[in-house]
């Protein structure tokens, strides 16, 4: 830290200038900061050279991790659906905040970028009709992914009632695949299976 506190070098707004990228000394290291918001628009007001208090630096600093935690949110619900448990398990793992983490995760849900029932409308006829899980095995997957209980039975029963699952039909199709096993290792595989 200068002595006069934080010198900004550069200040670039991205192409789409929705983004502000913001460089600053931070004693001897330089630290560039992806801006977006409320943060982006205060810092197109800054120029190479003004100095930065430490109260501005730890608020620029501060919006750089929510706005990095937005973006690698985005990334994560691009490649695939998630829970809300499940993308802020994910955040964590990636090094964001925690409180950046739940910040971006109640972003993406507000932005309707999180649909855990029509997530689970989709994932459930496929655990169930081509990996012939059980109820319980449907559950215990859906929890480890995040999803709540009461939702996943939700899901399931209309899911049951339309016709798209039929665990009974699962089931004939798994103990028609060993037929031939005696009555136990069949009882072991429906258990297993989650029957």
């Amino acid at each position: 830290m200068c002595s006069d506190g934080y010198e900004v070098l550069s200040v670039r707004a991205s192409l789409a200038d929705e983004e502000v990228f913001l460089t600053v000394r931070d004693g001897t290291a330089r630290r560039r900061m992806r801006l977006c918001g409320e943060a982006a628009r205060a810092a197109r007001a800054l120029s190479a050279r003004d100095m930065l208090t430490g109260e501005q630096y730890a608020a620029f600093s501060d919006a750089a991790g929510a706005c990095e935690a937005e973006h690698r949110a985005l990334a994560i619900l691009a490649a695939g659906d998630n829970s809300r448990l499940g993308l802020y398990r994910k955040l964590i793992s990636k090094g964001v905040s925690p409180a950046h983490a739940r910040q971006a995760v109640t972003q993406m849900q507000q932005n309707g970028y999180i649909r855990e029932e029509e997530a689970l409308e989709r994932l459930v006829p496929e655990l169930v009709m081509r990996r012939l899980w059980g109820p319980r095995r449907v559950l215990a997957g859906c929890a480890a992914k995040g999803y709540e209980a009461a939702l996943v039975r939700r899901v399931m029963h209309r899911l049951a009632e339309c016709g798209e699952i039929d665990f009974d039909s699962a089931r004939r199709t798994l103990l028609a695949r060993c037929a031939d096993a005696d009555e136990a290792a069949r009882y072991r595989l429906l258990q297993r299976y989650g029957y």
